[in-house]
């Protein structure tokens, strides 16, 4: 094939993914608006017998395959991370696609997030239920590799990716695979060998042996929580109309398999008699002691103002938070792929998972090597290389030039941490960037739960955590000197702390850092949200 006939081909193909992306959000608007409909209302309906159960309902319309990324089985530990793992399978098409591999074929897809919702979109493939040729589409029980030709391109794929060729399987038959597991390769009813099912394609971050908790110890002064506490983080205090500040917030680091009895221990330490028990909220597991006997006067008792406002009812001495995230991290935080192209060795798809068991001793082992070289010296000449630089990018050339040094967004508070203080502005918008990410996960978990009820609209959702973002009220206050830090501290200091001691304190407003207008349109492009012009330019002007 020619330059000439390349370039036609290529121009031909994006007109039909625009094409392709176009019907797609077309039709995903109308599929989650009506997603608590019963199905003869729906003016889409599901189709049957599609795809197994995961991701609930799926749909078929003019030729594309749609389902929701949720996570159904409690394997991810929350849509949240569901999501995640369905933009690795999008990552992983990409990093296919541009090896440039004559004779593999990749389907269209695109992800639509909508009304906190993120749903897939696929185009539907000629396949059936003997095309299976590579991989696996049983959890690994069975592994095919009966097409040469394919066995060749993935392992030349594999090559320009930077993944090796391992030996697989989770029962007695074993394969070696030049790609992960659960990825699969079939031969269609038109000849073409298509590749799916590429969430995996990266290796995982190495598992923690420890993780770290956030501490709301109790408030030093009683104070009533009130069901409007609870609906608008404001706190009854002796002042009307503001937050008092409170002791502030702490980290307490836990080991993987011994975090519960050190929670047990750390609350029966100084407290009263009591059951340790948890509360489930949205964002994560509040642990607390529960006295023996219930306090006699609520306004004089040891009560916990911070960790009643998240679950809505009253808790009384420290309590314990831990936010979601920890369960099922191989499936969702993998590693970068500009990070595995700078390896000097090829890396197990993988690693740290039961697919990779036989070798492990040398697979993980690699992992960790390329990993903890980012942690402990790629992030520090990344910094190093943003000090010599003259001018301080914009907020997206920013990320670009981090995702591209491999460096993931989750480690934004290690990155952080590594900045000098004089280098208030890149220090500055590192915190809005991971503001504003803890909050887009809040605000999408919030629109998924109006979407099953009537009573709060998605409009008033978004313009109320807006206005407790940007605004100057008591709940403002409460948001950046309290809630919003527990969430940074969790989130991003698993390698470093996110957050100075002093900005830890609750007497200690982190909005004094920060450009509210940074603020404004890194969250309104991370949730979707769009401001008319002359709002931007007010906004502007006023702050």
């Amino acid at each position: 094939m020619d330059a000439r006939t390349k370039f036609s081909a290529a121009r031909e193909l994006s007109a039909l993914a625009r094409v392709f992306v176009e019907t797609a959000t077309r039709i995903g608007r109308v599929i989650i608006d009506e997603r608590e409909l019963p199905i003869p209302y729906k003016s889409i309906k599901p189709a049957a017998g599609v795809g197994g159960i995961a991701g609930g309902e799926k749909y078929i319309v003019e030729g594309i395959f749609f389902k929701f990324a949720i996570d159904a089985f409690g394997v991810y530990g929350g849509d949240e991370f569901a999501a995640k793992a369905a933009a690795h399978e999008l990552n992983g098409l990409k990093a296919y696609y541009r090896c440039n591999v004559d004779g593999l074929y990749f389907p269209f897809m695109t992800l639509m997030d909508y009304r906190g919702f993120r749903l897939i979109a696929t185009t539907r493939l000629p396949l059936s239920k003997n095309s299976l040729v590579y991989g696996s589409a049983d959890g690994g029980a069975t592994i095919r590799k009966d097409d040469p030709t394919l066995n060749s391109l993935m392992l030349k794929a594999a090559k320009h990716i930077g993944i090796k060729e391992h030996v697989v399987g989770v029962r007695q038959q074993k394969e070696t695979l030049a790609a992960p597991t659960d990825i699969e390769g079939h031969i269609g009813t038109d000849g073409r060998r298509d590749v799916l099912d590429t969430a995996r394609v990266c290796p995982p971050e190495p598992p923690l042996k420890s993780f770290v908790a956030v501490v709301f110890p109790a408030d030093d002064e009683g104070s009533i929580v009130t069901q409007r506490t609870v609906r608008t983080w404001r706190l009854k205090s002796k002042v009307a109309g503001h937050w008092t500040p409170l002791r502030s917030a702490f980290d307490l680091e836990l080991t993987a398999d011994k975090w519960n009895h050190q929670i047990d221990t750390f609350l029966k330490a100084d407290a009263l008699p009591g059951l340790v028990t948890s509360e489930t909220f949205m964002e994560g597991d509040l642990y607390h002691l529960v006295p023996e006997n219930a306090p006699a006067d609520p306004a004089a008792a040891n009560v916990n103002s911070r960790a009643s406002t998240l679950v809505g009812k009253s808790i009384y001495g420290p309590a314990v938070l831990l936010l979601r995230g920890r369960k099922g991290t191989q499936l969702f935080n993998l590693l970068r792929y500009p990070l595995i192209k700078k390896s000097s060795v090829p890396l197990s798809s993988d690693a740290f998972t039961a697919f990779g068991k036989t070798d492990s001793h040398i697979h993980n082992p690699e992992v960790e090597n390329v990993f903890y070289e980012l942690v402990g010296r790629g992030i520090k000449t990344f910094v190093e290389t943003l000090e010599s630089k003259l001018s301080v990018p914009s907020r997206r050339d920013f990320i670009a030039q981090l995702q591209g040094a491999g460096i993931n967004i989750r480690l934004l508070g290690l990155v952080r941490s590594n900045l000098p203080q004089h280098m208030t502005d890149y220090r500055g918008m590192v915190l809005a960037e991971m503001v504003s990410r803890a909050t887009k996960n809040y605000i999408r978990a919030r629109l998924r739960t109006a979407s099953r009820s009537s009573k709060e609209s998605v409009e008033n959702i978004i313009v109320t955590h807006f206005n407790i973002l940007l605004g100057e009220s008591s709940a403002s206050s409460f948001f950046w000197r309290s809630f919003v830090k527990m969430q940074l501290a969790s989130k991003f200091g698993k390698y470093s702390v996110a957050l100075t001691p002093e900005e830890m304190s609750t007497r200690y407003d982190l909005r004094r850092q920060l450009s509210k207008l940074v603020l404004l349109q890194s969250l309104a492009e991370q949730v979707g949200v769009e401001f008319k012009k002359d709002v931007l330019e007010r906004f502007q002007r006023n702050s």
